[in-house]
């Protein structure tokens, strides 16, 4: 009755490619960061522009590592670690595998254990002293790292399934807010504004990188799709074409949110649930706060089951290419869960001592009589967006070793057409991204009018700072540790091959 569909033709195959783009990137990134990008950039027509460049240079960018990914079609894992060691070095490809494991995971699951926290307090309307801030989040944060290693481990089907429904329950208030923004707007008397929102500085423009890179991270992955695709000459129109999508609907999304209410969701669900403009004082509008911040609750709490479950595939994927050092134990797959969800537990942790305990503005510290809900976020949103600027320098040094490669001819791939101009625009464009977008964080005075400048101890920027070199230096040191425990305990066959050609990098098929 129905034709079969030919999974190898060039429509399927381009399709599959489109929607796969779409997948990975657009996700939790617009729930957390359109708000933040707003109070960083002052400006909505700023951020809206923002959405459109960074997600032009993705595209660009996309040329230079469709070619960088054909390195690993015959085989390998296709991660910017793996191909940092191909393209560069072994040493230099482990220090990026450290940095995945004692950084950027981390840095995204505290991310979500911390807004799955602050919005279930903001939900049961706590309000609470420092101290007990920082008690219920080391604790029912200590939890929630546990529920995914056991959900990763014991219940591996049921983790997956979780995953596949996050995508449903993730989609469905986008959507609902993307048409809503649009309508209220129509129907109602709140016009968009594009007056600032303060006094803006020309620095305010680079504050905003590190937001909408965390919406489109992980983009690159996609290109090594092209290994189990048949028609080959669609990979790179798919993905660009998804890509150029996904920057259109972010671009359209920030229009809807800062039409429909104050640039996030969760206003413009808010209007959508209470039926009209909200009262504060309502029940119609306490209602809907509360069901939009379970709803908000619910997206970030499958997230860390999520980003537990790519913690753990990244550390093992990256051990069997010979990256990361694990002892000699059974289950790898274990190991890896209970040593990331440690590592990333003690990360979360030290960034919520850090923002209870420190002053910053109006806070003063633990002595405080009030604390928002919101406070033990202080360094964690600030951490998640710099990992993703510090996985932009990470491709942007293999940009320039596929660039170097095209010279040395190290590694024997076909070219890729576009692939000089795609680059040197890349580069320019990733350098400029990666400087501004990580020093807007180390000096937070640049993007505060002159008259809420204060020095830059109370701004918070020492502290930061301190939290962002310690970490640095921690990798560092970490990844000199396990260059020595390779001298002591080296890899059968050296670096050479895979530690096992059958080892399984997640346990879904059990």
């Amino acid at each position: 009755m129905f034709k079969k569909v030919d999974k190898n033709s060039k429509c399927y195959e381009f399709w599959s490619l489109f929607l796969l783009i779409i997948g990975i990137c657009v996700g939790s990134g617009i729930y957390l960061k359109n708000k933040e990008l707003i109070e960083q950039t002052k400006n909505p027509l700023i951020s809206v522009i923002l959405w459109l460049v960074i997600g032009f240079i993705c595209v660009i960018s996309f040329v230079t590592f469709i070619e960088i990914a054909r390195s690993t079609i015959d085989g390998g894992n296709g991660t910017t670690s793996n191909w940092s060691r191909i393209f560069i070095s072994r040493k230099v490809a482990s220090l990026y595998s450290i940095f995945y494991i004692f950084i950027y995971m981390p840095s995204y699951q505290a991310i979500f254990v911390a807004a799955t926290i602050t919005y279930f307090l903001e939900m049961v309307g706590a309000k609470l002293l420092p101290y007990q801030l920082l008690l219920i989040f080391l604790i029912i944060g200590a939890s929630l790292y546990i529920m995914g290693v056991i959900l990763n481990l014991k219940a591996s089907k049921f983790s997956k399934s979780l995953q596949l429904w996050s995508l449903l329950i993730r989609y469905i208030p986008l959507i609902v807010a993307f048409f809503a923004g649009f309508i209220l707007a129509i129907f109602s008397k709140n016009n968009w504004n594009l007056n600032s929102t303060g006094d803006a500085t020309t620095w305010n423009m680079f504050a905003g990188f590190g937001a909408i890179l965390f919406s489109f991270d992980g983009y690159t992955f996609a290109a090594n799709k092209q290994k189990n695709i048949k028609n080959k000459e669609v990979v790179g129109k798919a993905i660009i074409m998804g890509l150029i999508f996904i920057s259109i609907f972010y671009f359209l999304m920030a229009i809807s949110l800062f039409m429909g209410g104050d640039g996030s969701i969760q206003s413009v669900l808010i209007r959508v649930i209470s039926l009209g403009e909200p009262k504060k004082d309502s029940a119609a509008t306490k209602v809907a706060t509360v069901i939009t911040l379970g709803i908000m609750t619910t997206i970030y709490l499958l997230n860390v089951n999520m980003f537990t479950h790519f913690g753990i595939t990244s550390m093992v994927s990256d051990h069997n290419m010979k990256l990361v050092y694990m002892p000699n134990v059974k289950n790898k797959i274990k190991f890896a869960a209970i040593f990331q969800s440690t590592v990333s537990y003690l990360f979360f942790a030290a960034l919520v001592i850090c923002a209870v305990l420190v002053s910053n503005g109006d806070y003063q510290g633990i002595t405080s009589k009030t604390a928002n809900n919101s406070l033990a976020m202080t360094y964690i949103g600030q951490m998640a967006s710099v990992a993703v600027v510090l996985q932009f320098w990470l491709l942007t040094s293999l940009i320039v070793a596929a660039m170097v490669n095209r010279f040395t001819k190290k590694i024997d791939l076909e070219k890729q057409k576009g692939f000089w101009p795609c680059s040197i625009i890349s580069l320019i464009a990733f350098t400029i991204v990666d400087i501004f977008g990580l020093l807007v964080f180390l000096v937070p005075d640049l993007i505060k009018s002159r008259e809420l400048k204060t020095n830059w101890v109370e701004s918070g920027g020492l502290i930061f700072t301190m939290i962002f070199i310690t970490s640095i230096l921690f990798v560092v040191i970490m990844w000199l540790v396990q260059e020595e425990i390779f001298k002591i305990k080296p890899f059968k066959n050296s670096f050479e091959d895979l530690v096992d050609k059958n080892m399984k990098v997640n346990n879904w098929e059990n």
